[in-house]
């Protein structure tokens, strides 16, 4: 296995500490330091040091975290799901519309529907 150096991981978890305090998660703050993810997670599971500086940047900057996770979260201000499971981006199936039947006559207002251009003679 290829070794780092202490130099090089040094700037590593300088620039992993940068985006835990950005609110990134672990996988974006690896992305951030240029960093693979399975290294990250090797170095966890090998250095203790390593492993308490990481929980004590999370424990430090959770509250960064979340906001984080709601500023990029994609039903932010938008209406939620309507039932568990369902995505608030799409609309509804309808069974009843015939199969021909298009997304603009189905689902939109008359005022939002495209106009039709026709040829006049």
């Amino acid at each position: 296995m290829n070794q780092v150096s202490p130099r090089r991981k040094k700037r590593y978890i300088e620039r992993i500490s940068a985006a835990f305090a950005d609110g990134f998660t672990r996988r974006l703050a690896c992305r951030v330091a240029k960093l693979n993810h399975a290294t990250f997670y090797r170095w966890m599971a090998s250095d203790t040091e390593f492993r308490e500086l990481v929980l004590a940047l999370e424990t430090k900057h959770a509250k960064k975290r979340e906001w984080h996770r709601w500023w990029t979260h994609p039903f932010r201000g938008k209406r939620p799901p309507r039932k568990p499971g369902d995505n608030a981006a799409y609309p509804p199936t309808r069974f009843d519309l015939p199969p021909w039947t298009r997304y603009q006559d189905a689902f939109l207002r008359r005022s939002q529907r495209p106009l039709k251009l026709r040829w006049v003679r």
